[in-house]
């Protein structure tokens, strides 16, 4: 989703990555994406994104940029699901989705967190036992959903300083066939 956002805003997604990619590999080995905030926040600032807007969007998203844990716990619960060969009604996929909105919040700043929603959240479905089953892979699922959640947080505020006219970096155009830019 997030080259398609990029586009529809006018922002090269793949220049956007280059310019982060070093601050998204700290996040995926450390598995906290609190260990960049400073530096993500400085290196939006290099990128001609006004101090007021990283800073403001980034700790906003550190807060309510959680799609990585949201999906990684969405999907953990459909593959237990899977493995026990249950289903979820309407109204209980309902219950998760809200449940999974509200509950996520939560783990921003924690290594891991997403297995302790997991297990506030499974055990109304399934056995928390099946959540042992993921915790071998949680380092490397933790890892990417933290990365991710950076790469998030600074789309977020290029396209946020963009449609306030900031003055920013050429990564921050796509041009058009005939050659101007958007």
């Amino acid at each position: 989703m997030y080259p398609i956002i990029a586009y529809s805003f006018g922002v090269s997604y793949i220049s956007l990555f280059k310019s982060i990619s070093d601050l998204s590999f700290i996040a995926f080995i450390t598995g906290g994406s609190s260990v960049v905030l400073p530096s993500l926040s400085d290196c939006l600032e290099e990128n001609k994104v006004p101090k007021v807007i990283s800073s403001g969007v980034t700790c906003l998203g550190y807060t309510l940029n959680l799609g990585g844990a949201a999906i990684y716990v969405s999907l953990a619960i459909s593959f237990i699901m899977n493995i026990y060969d249950a289903s979820l009604t309407i109204s209980d996929f309902v219950v998760l989705v809200v449940f999974l909105t509200f509950i996520t919040k939560i783990n921003a700043t924690v290594p891991s967190g997403a297995i302790v929603v997991l297990l506030a959240t499974a055990n109304q479905w399934i056995p928390s036992e099946a959540v042992a089953l993921l915790v071998s892979i949680d380092f490397f699922a933790n890892a990417s959903r933290t990365a991710l959640n950076v790469v998030g947080n600074a789309l977020a505020a290029t396209i946020i300083a963009k449609t306030e006219d900031a003055q920013l970096p050429e990564f921050t155009k796509i041009k058009k066939k005939e050659g101007a830019t958007i």
